[in-house]
């Protein structure tokens, strides 16, 4: 429909990536500041044309439903989880094992999945696959014998419905 649009998502998923290279916390704060507005733009704009949008598309309504869900996935990502993964990356500690970002992403699976089930398709049963560890409940009472060490929380011990 714009192709200008197109190119700015092109542009802002090639960003999200770079953001792994920041060299200081600084730095990524304010190039995190300019995708999350790439990604308002576009939120923006299908809101602003959710009635052209769903003409072109074979389930209408439901298929901008999840065009509008995915750019909020990714602002969330990148609000939510890119900077604690920086910091992981780049050996900065992490004190609150919350933020670690493995169980930042297993929350957010979990969070995706409920919205899924219960805004999405309520009514319509789910199939659910995924690495073992990423999908069973009570992961965090696992023992990783290796390490001595539970295993952290998972999508799993976040989902309520289940």
């Amino acid at each position: 429909m714009d192709s200008s649009k197109a190119e700015l998502l092109k542009q802002a998923e090639e960003n999200i990536v770079e953001l792994r290279n920041q060299k200081t916390e600084n730095d990524f704060v304010k190039e995190q500041a300019k995708i999350n507005e790439q990604y308002s733009t576009l939120e923006r704009f299908v809101e602003e044309h959710r009635k052209e949008l769903a003409a072109l598309s074979p389930q209408q309504e439901q298929d901008v439903d999840v065009l509008l869900q995915s750019l909020k996935l990714r602002k969330e990502t990148l609000m939510r989880f890119c900077l604690p993964d920086w910091k992981f990356v780049h050996n900065i500690p992490i004190y609150d094992i919350e933020e670690h970002p493995m169980v930042l992403r297993d929350r957010m699976m979990a969070e995706n999945l409920e919205f899924l089930a219960e805004k999405m398709y309520p009514k319509e049963k789910i199939i659910v696959w995924g690495h073992n560890y990423h999908v069973r409940k009570n992961n965090s009472k696992v023992k990783y014998v290796q390490h001595e060490q539970n295993f952290l929380n998972n999508m799993g011990d976040y989902l309520l419905f289940v």
